[in-house]
């Protein structure tokens, strides 16, 4: 079939891997399927319209995400809970669900898929320059804004989960990755910590939650919590700007912020790091020998203004201890 999609599948044994192509036959769409545990550079490389990914294994999927991330452009559906969490049927549901939403948003091209929901409509795209959240919270006592490129995720995730609950902290999570991969981090960083996790402007900022910034589009942040999603995209070299968010956290909260650069390719953030300081922010850094490319740390450092290099867990002690 011409509009047939090829569709790559990475699963975690034969049984399931055979249960996930079931659908995509069923629709005349052509798969190739690949075992989590053999997912390599070359298999990533291979032509295709869609990716779908489950895998139950933490460790593995974060390995994954951060594959796909460097090396594919086109749509990835990141653990909808295959066989693990909501069974095969339910599984299909929501498969279903997230490929209508895709063909909708002219990700790809569905080959007529029905209505999942009887009655339902599609969510309309943003056509507002500035979408405000109207909710609002209690004004985070600390705001940190965690920022990463390439080995982001690894070590993120490292951080977070030395972390305990309960900690006055909102964080906001600035991750140089390609588009639609927002919500795979909201996916697998989650696991085996006591944090919520959501995409900026779907609710304030809280403590105990980590806000990620989309890619495609600017966001604003104010006091008392408040996000603003902006219909421009980032200027400049990189996508979202870590400098952009760094001096507008320093220049809402102050001696109330803090940074922490890690892992990653470039010099996005140093130019901020002189915003931060002179707020009375505190910039952090990962150390070189735990970063996947230090390019990124290292330039903060040249900066002058990082006062704390160490291993992600060092750092998450470190933190523990500044908001005691």
């Amino acid at each position: 079939m011409s509009n047939a999609l090829h569709v790559m599948l990475v699963g975690e044994s034969a049984e399931q891997l055979a249960a996930m192509q079931e659908l995509f036959k069923e629709y005349g769409h052509l798969t190739t399927q690949v075992l989590a545990e053999q997912l390599s550079s070359d298999a990533v490389r291979q032509q295709a319209d869609l990716w779908v990914v489950e895998i139950s294994d933490e460790d593995r999927a974060v390995e994954a995400m951060e594959l796909l991330m460097d090396s594919v452009e086109r749509p990835v559906v990141f653990g909808e809970g295959f066989l693990v969490e909501t069974g095969e049927d339910a599984w299909r549901h929501r498969m279903l669900e997230k490929l209508d939403e895709l063909d909708e948003q002219g990700e790809i091209h569905w080959l007529s898929v029905p209505s999942i929901v009887a009655g339902e409509k599609a969510q309309p795209r943003l056509q507002q320059a500035v979408k405000r959240s109207a909710a609002r919270a209690a004004e985070p006592y600390h705001v940190w804004v965690l920022a990463a490129s390439t080995g982001g995720p690894h070590a993120v995730k490292e951080f977070l989960d030395q972390l305990p609950s309960g900690l006055p902290v909102a964080f906001i999570y600035v991750q140089h990755i390609n588009k639609g991969f927002e919500k795979l981090l909201v996916k697998v960083l989650g696991k085996d910590n006591s944090f919520r996790f959501n995409l900026c402007g779907e609710a304030p900022l809280k403590h105990g939650q980590v806000s990620i910034v989309p890619v495609e589009h600017q966001v604003l942040f104010g006091a008392d919590g408040r996000v603003a999603t902006v219909s421009e995209p980032w200027s400049g070299l990189y996508s979202p700007s870590i400098n952009r968010v760094m001096e507008n956290i320093a220049e809402v909260y102050g001696k109330h912020m803090g940074t922490i650069v890690f892992t990653g390719m470039g010099d996005d953030g140093k130019a901020a790091c002189a915003a931060v300081h002179a707020a009375g922010g505190r910039v952090w850094a990962q150390d070189a020998a735990t970063s996947t490319i230090s390019s990124m740390p290292d330039s903060a450092r040249a900066s002058g203004a990082v006062e704390l290099s160490g291993t992600p867990a060092e750092l998450a002690q470190a933190l523990v201890r500044a908001c005691a």
